[in-house]
């Protein structure tokens, strides 16, 4: 059996590796997570829903990049804003930056 212990998966907003304010995904467990609603603030510079894209910038120590897929799975507006639901899973003993971009 693989256990998510309490406390070890959360979702947080915090400065990234630069300072600039990001969303991270934090999983303190001993397994990959899959995660399927991740609710993030879409901004209305980023377009329409359609335009909104998932992106994640975890590195490793020496700066290489990490792939960890990532896509919204959908988009509304509540309350007057623009909500995202990402999907991704989560890799064991991470902390994942994730952000909403224009979609290329």
């Amino acid at each position: 059996y693989d256990l998510v212990e309490p406390g070890h998966l959360y979702v947080e907003k915090g400065p990234d590796l630069r300072g600039r304010p990001t969303t991270w995904v934090v999983n303190g467990n001993d397994a990959d997570i899959p995660l399927r609603g991740i609710d993030l603030e879409a901004p209305s510079s980023l377009g329409p829903c359609r335009k909104v894209a998932a992106v994640t910038r975890l590195r490793k120590t020496d700066g290489t990049p990490v792939p960890v897929p990532a896509s919204v799975a959908g988009c509304r507006v509540e309350k007057g804003r623009r909500r995202a639901r990402v999907t991704m899973t989560s890799p064991r003993g991470t902390s994942v930056p994730l952000d909403l971009a224009r979609a290329r």
